[in-house]
């Protein structure tokens, strides 16, 4: 499921969904969710068909750095991304990786004014 979410392949993250025999909310071995995978490479309809599961926790820390697929999709301009994150009401855009960093420290530092 990750690496499907990873690549933008929608039509197979939405057959794996469908399968019902795979967790949304799946971790690989670094802790990180199909949706931190997809955030991070700006596949807005995978973003989608995640969050309509219902089944997603979208503030899941990975393990190594402790970053949310906010701050990954700030980090990289995801502008669209970052507006259905926040839209759902459930992100909290200010937790802190490993570092001290936040969302918004990713998205100043790479000068993305229009998710800023």
């Amino acid at each position: 499921m990750s690496l499907a979410a990873e690549k933008g392949h929608e039509a197979v993250v939405l057959l794996l969904l469908n399968t019902e025999q795979l967790e949304a909310n799946s971790r690989e071995n670094l802790g990180r969710t199909p949706l931190s995978y997809t955030t991070e490479n700006g596949c807005e309809g995978v973003v989608k068909l995640l969050l309509a599961t219902g089944q997603v926790e979208v503030d899941a820390k990975d393990r190594l750095y402790n970053r949310t697929p906010l701050s990954y999709t700030t980090e990289n301009g995801r502008e669209g991304i970052v507006k259905l994150l926040l839209a759902i009401g459930q992100v909290e855009a200010d937790l802190k990786n490993n570092f001290g960093r936040t969302p918004l420290s990713y998205v100043a530092e790479k000068g993305h004014v229009a998710v800023v």
